[in-house]
């Protein structure tokens, strides 16, 4: 659909209406695996609702909180202290502009 202008063409980088119900930072190992879950409405007769659940791994999470215009990092232990400390590591997906800024980075530990 080009909703997002730094998707590379054909590539598949977007799911919506999916519900990230658990993400964790394995020790030892470099992704994130998120746990995700998609609820689909059936056709009727009766209408019911059908979840699929899966894993993915990933090598970075950007979590998003806050509307685009009011740019607001929430108070999670440790991370005002890591932000100080590394002013270019955190900031509001506001102002994100492409994934060429964190290509060959490898991911916090």
């Amino acid at each position: 659909m080009g909703l997002n202008s730094n998707d590379e063409e054909n590539a598949n980088v977007t799911s919506y209406s999916t519900r990230v119900e658990k993400i964790q930072k394995l020790p030892g190992v470099k992704e994130w695996v998120l746990t995700l879950r998609k609820l689909e409405v059936l056709p009727y007769p009766g209408g019911n609702i059908r979840a699929e659940w899966w894993t993915e791994s990933f090598d970075a999470v950007v979590v998003s909180a806050g509307p685009f215009d009011a740019p607001w990092v929430p108070d999670i232990p440790g991370l005002s202290d890591w932000a100080r400390e590394h002013p270019r590591e955190i900031y509001h997906s506001r102002n994100y502009r492409s994934p060429k800024d964190h290509r060959g980075k490898a991911c916090a530990s």
